[in-house]
């Protein structure tokens, strides 16, 4: 009996062989590469969209060049999408004292901080500001202990409820991944998946 590998393990192959080659040729590690493949996963396989790209290089019309995490075309609003990615780390005294011993809402201010960061950069603001431009940009922004960022949550919600109406939310709809018991529902399996790439 022959098996086809999963997606999860070949992931877990292809992780640990790009890791492998990059200690042996000394290559720029790729941290986010699962974490983006998740995200271009999380879009197709909840009906979204049919593709989605990893690290895309846009250009915007006066030259500049911005290296995107993930990009895709919505065909329910005909815009390009682009998932900026960001991990905020709370653990040095300036993010203690501006996060964790503030509570909660510092580490939103954080994560929203983060956000607007994204959405601001100059080239990002030039692709937006095209004319003609049908471009949507949505910073996907959570702390290393697993908050999320107001865009993620938004985007997320998004997500799964286009799930639910492409009739992909149970995960038995998703027979091309592995799923348990706690993990029935697209929100609960995507959600697990994304906290742990």
């Amino acid at each position: 009996m022959i098996c086809s590998p999963q997606y999860s393990d070949l992931i877990w192959v292809r992780e640990v062989t790009l890791c492998v080659l990059q200690i042996f040729f000394h290559l720029p590690l790729r941290t986010n590469a699962v974490r983006d493949d998740a995200l271009s996963h999380l879009v197709v396989q909840n009906g979204v969209t049919d593709a989605a790209v990893v690290e895309t290089r846009l250009t915007a019309a006066d030259g500049g060049t911005f290296d995107a995490d993930v990009v895709f075309f919505d065909p329910s609003s005909r815009a390009r999408v682009i998932l900026e990615v960001s991990i905020v780390t709370i653990r040095s005294d300036t993010s203690l004292g501006r996060g964790a011993r503030a509570g909660l809402d510092g580490v939103n201010a954080q994560l929203r901080a983060l956000e607007n960061e994204k959405r601001n950069h100059s080239v990002v603001r030039r692709l937006l500001n095209e004319v003609g431009n049908n471009t949507i940009i949505t910073p996907i922004v959570m702390s290393a202990c697993g908050s999320m960022g107001p865009s993620m949550v938004a985007f997320l919600k998004e997500v799964y409820g286009r799930a639910k109406e492409a009739d992909k939310f149970l995960m038995s709809q998703q027979p091309a991944l592995k799923h348990t018991w706690n993990t029935m529902v697209a929100s609960s399996f995507w959600d697990m998946r994304l906290s742990i790439a």
